[in-house]
């Protein structure tokens, strides 16, 4: 879904490589709900988004706020077979 810029322990950014829109169907959610998300975790200074770069500025903010809504180590991928 995107290619990895840069990463150090606070935060990294990515070049997505399919619209948004896509990335949202991916993962199950509106279009304008994902562009919601994104902007209240702006507006938190959680990510700065520029067109396709999205810049993770507070990497354990974002973990905390994932863990709160309750999906933090969830697997929402194909489950793998053991």
């Amino acid at each position: 879904c995107g290619k990895l810029v840069q990463q150090d322990r606070h935060g990294a950014s990515l070049d997505l490589d399919i619209p948004k829109g896509v990335l949202a169907s991916r993962l199950s959610v509106k279009p304008e709900t994902f562009s919601r998300i994104l902007h209240s975790f702006s507006d938190q200074g959680l990510v700065k988004v520029r067109g396709s770069r999205i810049e993770i500025l507070d990497l354990e903010g974002l973990q905390r706020c994932a863990e709160s809504a309750g999906i933090c180590g969830q697997n929402f991928g194909p489950s793998k077979t053991r």
